[in-house]
């Protein structure tokens, strides 16, 4: 790989400050003008004028609110119905008040009525005391934004400093004449979801109360037109009393309380399946019928590991409200096992993106070449050099790396060097590379400490991933 001193456009990539918007025709939005009104133009009842150093005043200029509108634009219906869409700017300019302060729907809301920097990040042209929308409305959003939308504006902020880079002759050759440009950080990170800590009992105790709840409902009665048994009372006495001693009870104690439980909730099932019609099943609400079948699914699962005196299973559910989380089991000190969304980080040009995310507990040694992939993807170019921790460093991704002249930092494979010079100078590369790479540890601790990844409310599997997102954008802001 030979250095090219000159400069070259990039004419495949299209970083531009301000793409054209788009008109989408029949959608009940109107384009409005994103151009930030000056500081001092912003009207204030009350007198005086906004300061320039103001923090949102400065974010105001950071962002591209026509890439984002036109992005946001193609998100909503087209048919001409209904009420027109608030602005895309108050509403993602919403989102990311909330996810910065990290505080709730209610408190972003709140804080923007008082606030008139905040109302000046939004595009207001002067102080607006009344309230610019309900706290249901960004609920509402999260659920309209993917996270890819969200996980490309962090890549375009990557993508124009990439190209001020490749323009100013700052980037590599290759044999095939591909471009290589960046520094590649990688690291992978459980985000947890805010959910109890799930035990066999536990678990199997909701399924049993959600069971009661669906005979209490529909009114279940057998042919003599007496009302359904639950035992109940026995089943909700046997449980009490085993919580009672949770930290004293042996393993012969736990599953006499699981076969107890389950014998309670197979119960309920029975005379769920033999009195409910068809019709009515049919006529449940959809989150009604969800729940049936979660609650359904668990007691399958929970009785097969009882039956074959394990503690795994595929596809185990550890949550009944969020059934898609899986147990996270990454080995660390103090959280052995977690449960939330698993996040594979990307650092370029101290800016982060969100290479990969899954609720499953997919290999994190195994995206590599996927992520390598996606960057040449979305910058029409390879990065210089990868680092990342141990779990990356395995033939396959190596071999890949050497075949696109990717320079992999880090411990080789295979028998150590019996020149005493070059392993020393080995050893130095990967203290080097380690030194580097934990960079993006830092974004980590930044992240759960700051911003509220540590533990993510959201309730819906489409807003949580939205929700860490954003908040890998707002740490490049």
């Amino acid at each position: 790989m030979q250095k090219c001193q000159k400069t070259l456009h990039l004419s495949k990539i299209k970083f531009t400050n301000r793409p054209p918007f788009v008109k989408i025709k029949n959608c009940m939005y109107d384009k409005t003008d994103n151009r930030n009104l000056s500081f001092e133009d912003f009207y204030l009842p009350f007198g005086g004028h906004l300061k320039g150093d103001n923090r949102w005043v400065t974010l105001a200029n950071e962002i591209d609110w026509d890439f984002i509108e036109e992005n946001y634009a193609s998100l909503l219906a087209k048919s001409g119905m209904g009420a027109k869409a608030l602005n895309a700017r108050i509403i993602v300019g919403a989102l990311i008040i909330k996810s910065r302060m990290n505080i709730t729907d209610e408190e972003t809301v709140q804080s923007i009525t008082e606030n008139p920097y905040m109302q000046y990040f939004l595009g207001y042209e002067g102080y607006a005391e009344k309230a610019p929308f309900s706290p249901s409305t960004l609920t509402r959003a999260r659920e309209r934004l993917p996270a890819d939308m969200i996980n490309e504006i962090s890549k375009k902020i990557i993508g124009g400093k990439l190209k001020k880079k490749v323009d100013g002759g700052e980037f590599l050759l290759d044999r095939e004449g591909e471009k290589h440009c960046g520094v590649l950080k990688i690291d992978g990170t459980c985000t947890p979801a805010d959910i109890n800590y799930p035990t066999d009992v536990k678990i199997l105790n909701k399924v049993r109360e959600i069971s009661e709840e669906f005979i209490d409902r529909f009114d279940l009665r057998d042919r003599n037109g007496r009302r359904i048994r639950t035992y109940r009372k026995k089943a909700r006495k046997s449980f009490t009393q085993f919580s009672k001693n949770c930290k004293k009870n042996s393993r012969k104690e736990i599953r006499k309380q699981i076969k107890a439980q389950l014998a309670f909730i197979r119960r309920n099932l029975e005379n769920l399946a033999r009195f409910l019609d068809v019709k009515t099943v049919f006529q449940m609400p959809r989150k009604e019928l969800e729940k049936l079948s979660v609650i359904m699914k668990v007691f399958e699962q929970q009785k097969e590991m009882y039956e074959k005196k394990v503690h795994l299973c595929d596809n185990r559910i550890v949550s009944i409200s969020q059934p898609w989380i899986r147990p996270i089991k990454r080995g660390k000190a103090g959280a052995d096992t977690e449960f939330g969304l698993k996040t594979t980080f990307c650092k370029v040009e101290g800016n982060v993106y969100v290479g990969k995310m899954s609720f499953d507990n997919y290999n994190e040694g195994d995206t590599l070449i996927e992520i390598i992939g996606n960057y040449y993807k979305d910058f029409n170019l390879y990065p210089t050099e990868v680092l990342a921790d141990q779990i990356y460093h395995n033939k396959k991704n190596m071999d890949y790396c050497k075949e696109h002249e990717i320079k992999f930092v880090g411990k080789k494979l295979g028998r150590k060097s019996g020149n005493e010079q070059r392993a020393r100078e080995q050893r130095k590369e990967e203290y080097r590379a380690m030194c580097d790479r934990i960079e993006i540890e830092g974004c980590f601790g930044r992240g759960k400490r700051k911003f509220g990844l540590d533990k993510i409310k959201m309730k819906l599997k489409s807003t949580t991933m939205t929700h860490v997102a954003l908040i890998a954008m707002i740490m490049n802001l």
